[in-house]
């Protein structure tokens, strides 16, 4: 499994989420501003008291900047040209909330970005519509409809303890915010990645 270490810190990472979090076209300049966002190796003072409206800010700015970096097969947009971000999880009201006002009027690689929150399991033709899909603390398993897995992200947040189901998933380790990418899904996966993205990648075995 390969993995992503990313860390943040508590003030200067909130206004870099804030900088990140604005619309710009892609360049190298933005590239390393992201990747500077990304691999801080500072802690938050106690794990267990982290502020999570500042958590909530670094979740949506990498929820929002992920589908920079990602390209969606053509089939996916076929019925419309929007992509969209659900949140499923009764908890991630805060979250809908700030990253919805944070993309409102926004595009990724030419696609009107729409969030949706679905507090409990979405139907079949609410989940089939999502590109970029982030779990409070069901599984894939859980949602128990169809899902075209090699054609859809799917994102775990620190709060989620089934995370094999996912292709990324967020945790808390030792107080730094750290991503992890499935390889063996990326391998099946139908989507591309920014490949200077996945090269901040540290595999582990």
């Amino acid at each position: 499994m390969g993995s992503f270490f990313y860390s943040i810190r508590t003030s200067s990472d909130i206004q870099l989420s804030n900088l990140i979090f604005q619309s710009q076209p892609f360049t190298h300049t933005f590239f390393l501003i992201f990747s500077s966002f990304l691999t801080f190796f500072s802690s938050f003072s106690d794990a267990e008291t982290i502020d999570k409206s500042k958590l909530i800010k670094i979740e949506a700015a990498y929820l929002y900047k992920f589908t920079k970096f990602i390209q969606w097969p053509d089939y996916r947009f076929q019925k419309s040209s929007d992509l969209n971000i659900c949140l499923i999880g009764k908890d991630l009201t805060p979250l809908n909330n700030l990253l919805d006002r944070g993309v409102s009027g926004k595009f990724s690689n030419g696609h009107a970005l729409n969030v949706f929150h679905y507090p409990d399991q979405p139907n079949d033709s609410s989940i089939k519509k999502c590109h970029l899909i982030y779990l409070d603390t069901l599984s894939v398993n859980d949602l128990k409809m169809k899902l075209d897995k090699p054609s859809t992200l799917i994102i775990s947040s620190p709060n989620n303890q089934t995370t094999e189901d996912s292709l990324l998933f967020l945790q808390i380790n030792q107080g730094k915010l750290v991503f992890y990418v499935n390889q063996n899904h990326l391998d099946k996966s139908l989507l591309e990645f920014n490949a200077t993205l996945l090269s901040l990648a540290r595999k582990q075995l």
